[in-house]
């Protein structure tokens, strides 16, 4: 579930870990409430049975993890999950290597029974790819809460636990998120301004809360075929599907006590014309997806242009390389193209 955009202020924090709670965010109203745990215990209270949309956690909790020619970082990832106490992992490999990074992978991990490697075919993207997971998922009749984790991240102790007991404790929620502790940062919520495509981690007025889908644990009834916006290929769908449960009323739930250790871009690299393009469209496509009319559909467009300009530009003097400046022409073409393929219903492009 991807991982974030770059863009020109990503406002990331220093690493802090104070005091031990579960922050709840109601995206709808960005407000967020505080859950303080019980100072004898890490962790709130385990319910002994879930009701209305829960099972007991004796079922277990299966991970989903997209494979793209990384089975160095798939390995360690897998490994991390299972020591966290998973049910099952499916990875799906959406390589269209030949069989590559599938043989390689089934090599280290086939013995244990409770992994599953799929080939996915032609590389879906990343949406398509989990959505495809989920419904292989959902086919066999699974009916507990699925976690979604990058290859290129690592589970710590504990943090499978601790977001399940989030999602006990708040039944609005839709998904549970750790904070995610990349190059000496941690990162939990990170706001999407749509009048511009700017990122940061402190709120400003008109930001969009959204959940990195590094890793996410999801409620089961999010647990379906076409989760995710498959007009994105890479970045951006975690954002839409955080302003569409917005909309939808419903919470996401931080569980503070829960980390991960995330690489970041290890599948696509931060200065190719791959990532470059993806970046590019998928804020073309956000700035569709998140507009309520065309008025305002029109000025998100005019922003990104001048913002995304700007960012090219830097990123092109930086790296001494034209790359951004390709992907910046390659990907507004490439996300109109997408849209035009999948028009957001009820809403006439």
């Amino acid at each position: 579930m991807a991982r974030g955009l770059d863009l020109l202020d990503s406002g990331k924090r220093k690493e802090n870990r104070s005091a031990m709670f579960v922050p709840i965010f109601d995206l709808a109203a960005n407000r967020r409430y505080v859950l303080h745990h019980d100072s004898g215990n890490s962790s709130v209270k385990r319910r002994v049975k879930a009701t209305g949309m829960g099972l007991e956690m004796s079922q277990g909790i299966a991970a989903v993890i997209l494979e793209y020619r990384g089975p160095s970082r798939t390995i360690p990832c897998v490994a991390s999950l299972l020591a966290s106490g998973v049910s099952s992992v499916l990875v799906l490999d959406n390589s269209d290597d030949g069989g590559i990074s599938a043989d390689a992978l089934r090599r280290a991990l086939g013995e244990d029974a409770r992994i599953r490697i799929e080939s996915g075919g032609p590389n879906l993207g990343f949406a398509a790819g989990v959505n495809r997971a989920l419904g292989m998922l959902c086919d066999e009749g699974w009916t507990g809460r699925v976690l979604l984790v990058n290859n290129d991240a690592q589970v710590l102790a504990g943090a499978v636990e601790a977001l399940d007991r989030a999602l006990d404790a708040h039944p609005r929620a839709a998904m549970a998120y750790p904070t995610i502790r990349h190059a000496g940062f941690a990162l939990t919520l990170t706001y999407y301004h749509p009048w511009t495509g700017r990122l940061s981690q402190v709120y400003s007025a008109g930001g969009i809360p959204y959940v990195s889908g590094c890793c996410v644990l999801l409620e089961r009834d999010q647990v379906k075929d076409g989760l995710f916006d498959e007009t994105f290929f890479m970045y951006g769908e975690d954002v839409e599907l955080s302003a569409r449960l917005a909309r939808a009323g419903r919470d996401v739930v931080h569980a503070d006590d829960a980390s991960v250790v995330h690489e970041g871009s290890a599948s696509s690299g931060t200065s190719t014309l791959f990532y470059e393009t993806h970046m590019v469209a998928a804020h073309v496509i956000l700035a569709h997806r998140l507009a309520d009319s065309a008025a305002k559909r029109a000025m998100y467009l005019a922003g990104r242009a001048v913002f995304l300009s700007l960012r090219a530009a830097r990123r092109a003097i930086r790296h001494r390389s034209v790359t951004p400046l390709r992907g910046l022409v390659d990907g507004w073409r490439r996300g109109h193209s997408a849209l035009r393929h999948r028009p957001r219903p009820g809403f006439s492009d």
